[in-house]
């Protein structure tokens, strides 16, 4: 899919926290991760040029343990959206 976009549009990942009691409150040290288009709600969205597995691992740092399995995490891309969760 990456193919068809990817050049025309941002690819973006999607952090859901859905089926956390609490949504985590923003860190200021997130900025450093990428361009954040939502930090509020229960999804948040940001493009960023590392790794997947590296921005996965970064987010989930400052979850609690028992937690982390309830965080999700898909991509997309913007400006244009597919309308789909991509997994990761």
């Amino acid at each position: 899919m990456k193919k068809l976009y990817g050049k025309a549009f941002k690819e973006v990942y999607i952090v859901d926290f859905s089926l956390m009691r609490e949504v985590p409150l923003f860190s200021k040290e997130y900025n450093k991760i990428g361009t954040w288009f939502t930090t509020t709600g229960q999804k948040w969205i940001c493009h960023t040029e590392i790794p997947k597995e590296e921005f996965k691992n970064l987010i989930l740092s400052s979850i609690v343990s028992e937690d982390v399995d309830k965080v999700k995490f898909y991509k997309d891309y913007i400006p244009f959206s597919t309308n789909h969760e991509i997994p990761f």
